[in-house]
């Protein structure tokens, strides 16, 4: 079982399409989400939920993240604090670490391995600290108890030597036993005393060294803006290989060869880097662009290729769910003059929506896509075999703030509908409760 599986995460920031996104990742790894759209509001359910765990945004009406990690800080220092922000200055990051959190990461989180990474590095951090506080604690109590008993012994010997006066032979005998017994017991808390000071370091080291791989976070999530600009030059395998000839001469034939190992392995994983990178611009130029116009950022595409990336952010919910993923398309399908970040945002709330409707169904889960056209459209079908929507909803399900969830926006279909119709096209559905629902989206040619 991981080790966020079962954790309860509040999750504070004021857009809903953010909040959404990130209960969406959490609840796919097993856990509680609890949510708050303001600072106020969510250091009130802190106080009475007591959550594991905090996601916060810096920016916020009402109160801001800084005031609200603040607080959290004095209430309880012990509970890690995410700070998670659409601002891209590293002054941003310094102030949130010096105000007590214990990692930042920028907005919109496309990688959930990223989140996942996070969110595990500060648990294991604060039970550390737990262990930490709780070894102190159990340290002190010891001391305290066996000081108690010197003090009761030391006690007893002064009511001793009153009574027994007389009998100092005795009493001498006493003390030197007793100065005995103390310098032994003085020298097992010594003993003691200097095995916790090496366990007290051993733990300020391992402490150090998670602080110091989330300051490595932090870097690399105030950075992660830039990483396109510089993944050209990442792919430019033929410098690094340039690079590898100048050093040649001074490397032996073993390990030249285990450096162009290395050198085909950054290569792929640069690859790799600058396909994910490029889905997350675009979905999150999608997201941002909701008050312009769809017709900026229009061109003449096809649609096939815009299918995968949308798929590969819910990737885990559907091995989770073993949904069964099928793409159909006709051959020599044309392009579509559209916006493809926009297109790409519609797939992505209509395969949720396909997910969501076959987690409770117990026949087998199917999740087909097709594309076809004719001489005026292309058409994109999208199929589940879900639960489907009762037929007298399914005229209300392109209204604004229309939902059946008890978690639902209800503008997911409202804006697919509205990107479809700038785009000059058409969006229907059809469903029959107990036989899944297929949306089609049809774009002119």
């Amino acid at each position: 079982m991981s080790i966020l599986s079962s954790l309860t995460v509040l999750i504070i920031d004021d857009v809903e399409i953010e909040r959404e996104i990130l209960s969406f990742a959490l609840e796919s790894a097993e856990m509680k989400v609890i949510n708050a759209d303001n600072g106020k509001t969510g250091l009130e359910i802190f106080q009475s939920k007591k959550p594991d765990l905090i996601i916060i945004d810096l920016y916020m009406p009402v109160m801001d993240g800084y005031e609200v990690l603040n607080r959290i800080k004095k209430l309880s220092p012990l509970t890690p604090v995410i700070v998670i922000s659409g601002a891209e200055e590293i002054e941003d990051a310094i102030k949130a670490i010096k105000l007590g959190a214990w990692d930042y990461l920028t907005k919109p989180v496309n990688d959930v391995n990223i989140l996942y990474h996070s969110l595990e590095r500060v648990v294991e951090r604060a039970l550390l600290l737990k262990q930490k506080e709780n070894y102190e604690k159990d340290l002190e109590k010891k001391i305290k108890q066996r000081t108690l008993e010197l003090s009761h012994i030391n006690d007893k010997l002064i009511i001793e030597n009153k009574i027994r006066k007389q009998a100092e032979f005795e009493l001498q005998q006493i003390r030197d036993n007793l100065e005995i017994e103390v310098q032994k017991k003085t020298s097992q808390l010594r003993k003691a005393k200097e095995n916790a000071e090496s366990a007290n370091e051993q733990l300020k080291k391992s402490i150090s060294l998670l602080e110091h791989e989330a300051a490595l976070g932090t870097l690399t999530s105030g950075i992660a803006h830039d990483l396109n600009n510089v993944l050209t030059e990442m792919m430019a395998y033929s410098m690094i290989e340039k690079a590898a000839l100048n050093i040649k001469n001074i490397l032996s034939e073993e390990q030249e060869n285990q450096l162009i190992k290395e050198f085909k392995k950054i290569e792929i994983s640069c690859k790799a880097i600058k396909d994910s990178v490029d889905i997350g611009q675009k979905l999150c130029q999608s997201f941002t662009s909701i008050s312009k116009s769809v017709a900026m950022g229009r061109k003449s595409q096809f649609i096939l290729p815009l299918i995968n990336p949308p798929l590969g952010i819910i990737q885990r919910k559907i091995k989770n769910l073993k949904i069964n993923v099928e793409i159909i398309h006709d051959e020599n399908i044309p392009k579509v003059n559209c916006n493809g970040s926009e297109i790409q945002r519609i797939l992505l709330n209509l395969f949720i929506n396909a997910i969501q409707a076959m987690e409770r169904v117990s026949n087998e889960r199917n999740l087909i896509i097709e594309l076809s056209y004719d001489n005026k459209m292309v058409y994109i079908k999208v199929t589940d075999t879900g639960e489907g929507i009762p037929s007298e909803l399914q005229s209300k399900i392109f209204d604004n703030f229309f939902t059946t969830k008890l978690s639902g926006s209800g503008i997911g279909l409202s804006t697919a509908k509205k990107i479809v119709e700038a785009h000059h096209g058409i969006i229907t559905v059809k469903s029959k409760p107990g036989n899944g629902t297929t949306f089609t989206i049809a774009l002119p040619i």
